[in-house]
């Protein structure tokens, strides 16, 4: 285990070359635009200067891709939005925002511009982008949206580690409990359950409201 700033290029360097990771997860991003406006310089120094350490590295994964024909890079949904939006209104498109003024990532699509840059860098001849779905909020996530997204996100990159497929959840076939479960399991094609009681309860109290 390493504790550490992926803006420190020195330490970042000395991890790669120690660790020798066949794959490269960057969940320390900032994620947000709100918070990229109240805080561009920590935002800048986090999700560019640290993301540009790490593309530094990717000299090595050009070896892998080399050797196992495939590499897998995981980005925060937040990564990198400020440079894309300056090259985007730089080139006279225009950025859409949702209902509260904040970036639809969506239609920015990070994934997309960055997979076209690793693309160039790790001579890929395939690209695959697959990204999660994005809402807009009212508020900032509270204590308890925090807990939930980061016991998710843990359990979510522990289920990767162990090379177990799947989607993270709460299984009801497996006592509530949460689960990386398969994707046999919730594929498309079946009838949703309104019987069911949690959905009735919702609807009852939509309806009261």
């Amino acid at each position: 285990f390493y504790k550490g700033c992926i803006s420190d290029r020195t330490l970042l360097n000395k991890i790669f070359r120690s660790a020798k990771p066949k794959k490269v997860v960057n969940l320390a991003a900032q994620a947000g635009v709100r918070y990229s406006i109240e805080n561009p310089y920590a935002y800048i120094q986090s999700n560019i200067v640290g993301f540009i350490n790490i593309l530094e590295e990717c000299d090595r994964l050009k070896k892998v891709m080399d050797k196992y024909d495939c590499v897998n890079v995981f980005l925060s949904e937040g990564a990198g939005v400020d440079t894309i939006i300056a090259e985007a209104e730089n080139s006279g498109e225009k950025i859409l925002r949702d209902a509260f003024g904040h970036v639809r990532l969506d239609e920015l699509n990070p994934g997309k511009w960055f997979a076209n840059k690793f693309g160039k860098e790790l001579n890929a001849n395939k690209i695959l982008v697959q990204k999660s779905g994005y809402f807009a909020r009212s508020a900032k996530s509270n204590k308890e949206d925090l807990d939930l997204i980061f016991k998710v996100a843990d359990f979510a990159t522990e289920s990767a580690l162990r090379k177990q497929n799947g989607v993270v959840g709460w299984d009801e076939e497996n006592n509530n409990k949460l689960s990386c479960i398969d994707f046999s399991r919730i594929k498309g094609g079946k009838p949703f359950d309104i019987s069911q009681k949690w959905y009735k309860e919702m609807i009852n109290q939509i309806h009261s409201i």
